[in-house]
């Protein structure tokens, strides 16, 4: 498990960041504004766990002349054991590191023939577990009824508009009410 990032050099926005005071629990999420190398984050431990340098040599700083450097440090059996990336090469590295990403979306989720930012998007109103889909069912199905009763309201307000005058609706039903009353 990936306990923790020591240091971090030459490599997208992380020139050279070292030491980090946060241990990662068993499961981390990393969130803040664009921009700020979440992705880069993700590209470093994809790359940690397929063995894969060319990940991270594809996110060197742009303009730097020194190779790329990335200190981990895993718990495994109880101990503190680091994976190195040096030389364009890790040393060890761990294939236990799980990611949601773009990356993930783009090669375990088909929905039609291409995946794009609007299917993305639409992972963001995703439901995880029994209850939470049974839940989000409920409330896509009030939103439907919502939106329905707005379209009828919508339609209504069309057709009285033959009839009002120029009024607004409201002033239209007190005039109505008077009238009738």
């Amino acid at each position: 498990m990936l306990r923790k990032i020591t240091c971090i050099k030459n490599i997208g926005l992380f020139y050279d960041a070292t030491h980090s005071s946060h241990d990662f629990a068993k499961v981390t999420l990393i969130y803040a504004e664009n921009g700020r190398g979440k992705s880069t984050l993700a590209s470093i431990f994809r790359s940690c766990a397929t063995n894969d340098a060319n990940v991270i040599r594809r996110r060197q700083t742009l303009g730097c002349i020194n190779l790329p450097v990335v200190k981990l440090i895993f718990k495994t059996d109880n101990k503190n054991k680091p994976a190195t990336f040096e030389n364009n090469t890790w040393s060890p590295s761990y294939s236990d590191i799980l990611l949601f990403d773009t990356d993930f979306v783009d090669k375990n989720v088909y929905s039609g023939t291409t995946i794009n930012a609007t299917h993305r998007e639409g992972l963001l109103e995703f439901a995880l577990g029994e209850d939470a889909v049974i839940l989000k069912q409920k409330i896509d199905r009030e939103a439907k009824l919502v939106a329905d009763k707005k379209q009828e309201i919508t339609n209504i307000e069309k057709e009285l508009s033959l009839y009002r005058g120029g009024l607004e609706v409201i002033a239209f039903a007190e005039r109505m009410s008077e009238k009738s009353g």
